[in-house]
């Protein structure tokens, strides 16, 4: 595990780099900067090194000290792991919204992935492998939920004549549109507290 940590940076450290770049000029701009090769930037920063780990894991044959993941969840965190990065790609193709509900849902797979990060990075304990694995990376999920709360914000607004305004019926998806429309680091610590049950069970597990 500690090979590919240490070696990893030196093939992504130019997509590192972008990952930075992109992240800022997103937050000041509101519009993305790379518009060819995005996906495989992503695809480099969020997908390669979980896989690289785990091939070498199931390979080596690596004991439960070593691995990532004790061996007893080892597919539940890893299966979480692809939850999340699906939702992150879901919102990155997409051009309309979804129902509340389902927004709130997608938003606490993104604050699971922030959040996912961070153990991990507590996990390896490795400047490298913070900076080139985890760091990038929960900049690109924390990048797509403030493309999420932006978008919401131009379509309650009408800006785009294309996007309709999601229509909330009954009190649940009524209290979800209010969820998603408060600010935003009101809405991050509402979202954390909804995420609260699998955010002790990521501590319990890798801490």
């Amino acid at each position: 595990m500690k090979e590919i940590i240490n070696y990893y940076p030196a093939i992504s450290g130019f997509p590192t780099l972008l990952v930075f770049i992109e992240f800022f000029y997103f937050i000041n701009k509101d519009k993305r900067l790379l518009r060819w090769g995005t996906v495989a930037l992503e695809i480099m920063i969020l997908v390669v090194p979980l896989v690289l780990m785990r091939v070498f894991e199931i390979k080596c044959g690596l004991k439960p000290g070593e691995a990532l993941f004790t061996p007893a969840y080892g597919n539940f965190m890893y299966s979480l792991i692809i939850l999340c990065q699906l939702a992150y790609f879901y919102c990155s193709f997409r051009r309309r919204m979804f129902s509340p509900l389902k927004e709130v849902l997608i938003n606490c797979l993104l604050i699971i992935g922030v959040i996912m990060n961070i153990l991990i990075a507590i996990r390896l304990a490795s400047l490298p492998g913070f900076l080139a694995i985890c760091l990038p990376a929960a900049l690109l999920f924390i990048l797509m939920l403030v493309h999420n709360h932006r978008l919401l914000i131009y379509t309650l607004e009408d800006v785009d004549a294309d996007l309709p305004e999601p229509a909330p019926r009954g009190r649940l998806s009524s209290t979800c549109l209010y969820l998603l429309q408060v600010r935003p680091l009101e809405k991050a610590f509402l979202l954390l507290t909804l995420c609260f049950p699998v955010l002790v069970l990521l501590i319990k597990v890798m801490l």
